[in-house]
């Protein structure tokens, strides 16, 4: 594990454990009067997360990774949490997010989260658990590049990383928004980005097509461009070495 990776030995959470004021309410999303569905999640994120929370006293870590592997509940988190008063930095940490909400609350949000169905056979859903898996690749390549730099931090970078090609889902998902028909992926991306209420800095790393508005965004941008450079290089080279010579 690289030197300034976050780690979080022995920290546990018990069943009343919260340290927000308040739950918040999750805001409904439209893009120019139509609206976003929820994103679902996958069902093995359900199943683990049901595991974990069952317990008396919760491992930090073990659901951290849990929350944090899966697109969707890490975006439905993100817009759950975006205006409460104890999400204190400009990029979302999922730590301070499970920690804010406790226990009982996060449970309920994830009650209330569509699950991905299980259906074989159906091209769609498979290419959804494969971007999904896809864009936690991102996140991980992301982060362990950013622990080589001093300008950018490694958590922020992951998000980053992993929600860096959000405007394909709408795509992979069948949504339907007439006002968007016609954008490209950036484009999409950032109208996503801006309907969730998404922070400046990772607005402006999806949308490929806005100028950064500072020197951390600018930094952030780059790694996440160097990070998918990897995957694409990764993906190729693992479907290359699958076929018959």
């Amino acid at each position: 594990m690289s030197k300034n990776k976050p780690k979080f030995p022995g920290i546990a959470l018990r069943q009343d454990t919260e340290l927000g004021n308040s739950f918040p309410e999750l805001e409904a999303a439209a893009v120019e009067g139509t609206s976003i569905p929820d994103l679902p999640i996958l069902p093995t994120t359900l199943a683990q997360l049901d595991a974990l929370l069952a317990d008396d006293v919760v491992d930090l870590t073990a659901l951290t990774n849990v929350v944090r592997s899966d697109l969707g509940l890490t975006i439905h988190l993100i817009r759950i949490t975006r205006n409460a008063d104890w999400v204190s930095r400009a990029v979302p940490r999922i730590t301070e997010i499970v920690v804010g909400l406790g226990i009982k609350h996060l449970k309920a949000i994830v009650r209330d989260i569509p699950v991905l169905p299980t259906q074989p056979r159906d091209l769609r859903l498979l290419a959804c658990v494969r971007f999904w898996m896809h864009a936690q690749l991102t996140g991980l390549i992301t982060e362990e590049l950013a622990s080589y730099r001093t300008n950018v931090n490694c958590e922020d970078s992951y998000i980053a990383g992993l929600l860096c090609q959000i405007g394909k889902l709408p795509i992979l998902l069948g949504w339907k928004i007439p006002e968007l028909e016609t954008s490209d992926v950036a484009g999409l991306g950032g109208a996503l980005a801006r309907a969730w209420g998404f922070p400046a800095a990772l607005q402006e790393v999806i949308d490929g097509d806005r100028r950064p508005t500072s020197p951390a965004s600018q930094s952030l941008r780059q790694v996440v461009t160097a990070a998918r450079d990897w995957v694409h290089l990764l993906e190729l080279t693992t479907a290359n070495s699958g076929e018959p010579r």
